[in-house]
């Protein structure tokens, strides 16, 4: 299990979102880079839990998307539309990764990477909280 967070930080749109501090961090099978990246080590499924407050930089819309691997992960975004660049948005997802076998001489696809971006236009992040949980 790990719990990482930011905050107070400006994130361009399209900009992957910085994950600095750990709160906690038990075992290894999540690491972090003290960065912006989780690590999943090990085969299995993760829960992974996103919740952030933020005030957008100019109206539009606010959207944090979970990339694996890279990849966008459709099914694991928050939007919301900002009408100015004074008021409080809360986003938040929950969402299932799977880290499984591959087949090769290597028993397991891990690692997987999994990174926050910031989809929508730009925006102040007071806090942005990340918590995954190994759970098979």
């Amino acid at each position: 299990m790990i719990e990482i967070y930011s905050n107070n930080v400006e994130v361009s749109a399209n900009a992957t979102i910085p994950l600095n501090v750990t709160a906690i961090s038990k075992g290894n099978s999540i690491t972090s880079n003290g960065a912006a990246t989780l690590q999943f080590n090990k085969c299995g499924l993760y829960k992974v839990d996103v919740n952030a407050s933020c005030v957008a930089s100019a109206a539009g819309v606010l959207t944090i998307h979970m990339y694996k691997n890279g990849v966008a992960q459709a099914q694991a975004l928050a939007s919301e539309t900002a009408a100015d660049a004074t008021s409080i948005h809360d986003l938040s997802f929950s969402t299932i990764v799977q880290v499984g076998e591959n087949n090769t001489c290597c028993p397991c696809s891990a690692p997987t990477t999994i990174t926050i971006v910031n989809t929508g236009v730009g925006a102040t992040f007071s806090i942005i909280d990340v918590v995954a949980t190994k759970y098979a």
